[in-house]
Order: C-alpha cells, then sequence, then structure tokens
C-alpha cells in the first residue's frame, strides 16, 4: 500500500530584496534535497531549532507551498497536476494542526461554529449528524457540552489546542501534521495534550508527523526521528536509534538540550478537562 505522504528530493528556495541595492535580491535556501515518507499509522517526528526548514517543508507537504525541485506524493499519486478538487480530498485524508491554537480559530464564532465549518464545507453533513459529530468530537478530545458556547478568547491554551485537535478530526483524517503543537503552552498542559494525542493515535490508528524543536516531546510521540538543520536532513532512523546512539554533533546537542525534560510525569493520571 502507498505511503500517504512521500515526499522526494524537495527543495526550496526563499528571495530576500537587499535594501541596499536597489532590484537586487538575495536568494535563501530553506530546504535542500530533503526527502520523507509518512507511512500509515506512522509515528514520525520532524526535529530541529527554529529556522531550519521544518514548517517550509509541512507547508509544501500539504500543499500551501510549492517546491522549486523535487516530487510530492500522496497515496502513490504525484500531485505536479492536482487539482483543488485533488487537494480537497487530500486534506480530507491529512488535516494540519497549528501551532497557536488562538490565531488558528475565528474569534468571532463559538465552539459549535467552529466545529460545524468543516462538517459542512468539506462533507455537507445535515444537521442532526452535524450535532452527533460535534458531541463525538467533544468526547474524544475531553471536553464537555457547555464550552459550544464559547468564544476562543474564553479557552485556556489547552482548551484552544483541544478545539484545534477536535476541527483536525471532524472529518475522520487518517493522518495529522501537527506543527510545534505544544509548544506554546506550559510543560505540565503539554504532558496533557501529549498524552491526548497519544490516545488518539491508539484509538483512531491516525498517521503523525509531529515537527517539534524538542526532542524530549517527540520522544514520547514517535517511533521515529528526523533532524533538520539549515534545510537539510542530517539523520533519521527510530527513535531508539537516534536517541540512543545519534551519529551527528547537532543531534547530540539537541539531546543534551532536552535532558532532563519529564513532560508526563506530573500528569499521569490527572483529569485532561483541567487545561
Amino acid at each position: 500500500m502507498a505511503a500517504l505522504i512521500e515526499a522526494r528530493g524537495i527543495s526550496k528556495l526563499f528571495a530576500h530584496r537587499r535594501s541596499w541595492w536597489p532590484g537586487a535580491r538575495l536568494r535563501t535556501r530553506a530546504l535542500d534535497d530533503v526527502s520523507l515518507t509518512l507511512a500509515r499509522g506512522a509515528s514520525l517526528g520532524l526535529v530541529g531549532e527554529s529556522g531550519c526548514g521544518k514548517s517550509t517543508l509541512a507547508r509544501i507537504l500539504i500543499g500551501l507551498d510549492q517546491a522549486d525541485k523535487g516530487e510530492l506524493l500522496w497515496n502513490g499519486r504525484a500531485t505536479t497536476r492536482f487539482s483543488r478538487v485533488d487537494w480537497r480530498q487530500c486534506w480530507r485524508q491529512v488535516q494540519y494542526v497549528f501551532q497557536d491554537a488562538r490565531s488558528a480559530l475565528n474569534p468571532r464564532h463559538t465552539l459549535r461554529q467552529i466545529l460545524s465549518t468543516p462538517l459542512i464545507t468539506m462533507l455537507d453533513m445535515p444537521a442532526p449528524a452535524r450535532a452527533r459529530r460535534i458531541d463525538e468530537l467533544l468526547e474524544q478530545v475531553g471536553l464537555e457540552r457547555d464550552f459550544l458556547s464559547r468564544y476562543p478568547h474564553e479557552l485556556s491554551g489547552g482548551q484552544g489546542q483541544r478545539v484545534v485537535l477536535a476541527r483536525a478530526l471532524a472529518v475522520k483524517p487518517q493522518g495529522l501534521i501537527l506543527d510545534e503543537p505544544v509548544s506554546a503552552l506550559d510543560v505540565s498542559i503539554q504532558a496533557q495534550i501529549l498524552v491526548l494525542l497519544q490516545e488518539l493515535r491508539d484509538q483512531l490508528g491516525l498517521s503523525y508527523l509531529f515537527i517539534s524543536h524538542d526532542l524530549a516531546v517527540v520522544e514520547q510521540l514517535c517511533s521515529e526521528v528526523m533532524v533538520m538543520k539549515d534545510g537539510r536532513v542530517i539523520e533519521s532512523g527510530p527513535r531508539d536509534q537516534v536517541f540512543g546512539s545519534p551519529q551527528q554533533a547537532y543531534t547530540r546537542v539537541l539531546l543534551n538540550a532536552a535532558q532532563g525534560k519529564d513532560h508526563f510525569s506530573s500528569v499521569l493520571g490527572s483529569d485532561h478537562n483541567s487545561c
């Protein structure tokens, strides 16, 4: 069976104006010959410092940006000639979860409206079925029904991230691309969201591409790891191999920075609704 997403030799350049030389542009290589496979049921961690190209790669994988070189395949099909309809079908299969829940949610909409939107626009689901599906989503992410009348500004950071996850799950995707989904949360709330992500993956059989600068977070959730630096993949492999016997000095630096972080110990067995 074909992988959900496969990237082969992806490269991306960005052009920047030089203020001291009118009309001249400085070209920066954001991605350099990057390959990646998101298999069905896999949990792949993409790690590296800010600016290394992780989010640029994610945006290309989901069709929000285009690569300058390389090939992108969804379910074994090259995306070169994908229509808008083709991409909409892809977005039903893999949903993108953004870092900042507040900015990802419409501040003028209640949670009921936010969760209803993908059910209407992507599934054309009638009202009775929408109500049932929304109840299922709230249960899956650990929120009570009285949250439906709230607006995003009335939520804590952890509650907002649960809503973002519920919205992503609304169309029953096969996978999620999670772009730094816990980096804006304090450590105890991070741990609760990571536990929730583990539970959702196991219950729903989801594939995860989990993007983070924090190896301690990735270690809890992912079985495969790719390390990026300056737009290139410098190390990849099974989690235990990369974490237990890193081959690159940069990977060892990231691991040293992650030492001593235990994102789960303070919240195991805690009530997820508290965040």
